[in-house]
């Protein structure tokens, strides 16, 4: 899971909370605003994402929807 610090939408404790119930989740704190990963620091989450694959076991990744 991405949240960002300035994330108003979303509270960083609720962010935990799901990121515990959820096996083997991650969560990423960033350092950045907004709710929309697609604006402001769209690097910081590209960054992450890519953090989060090369720590996964192969096979283990991203999908996406409908899949």
């Amino acid at each position: 899971m991405i949240r960002r610090e300035g994330d108003r939408s979303i509270r960083a404790d609720t962010a935990r909370c799901l990121a515990a119930r959820i096996a083997d989740a991650q969560l990423a704190m960033l350092q950045s605003e907004g709710h929309c990963f697609w604006h402001g620091d769209t690097q910081a989450v590209l960054d992450a994402t890519e953090r989060f694959r090369a720590r996964s076991p192969r096979g283990i990744g991203l999908t996406t929807l409908g899949s």
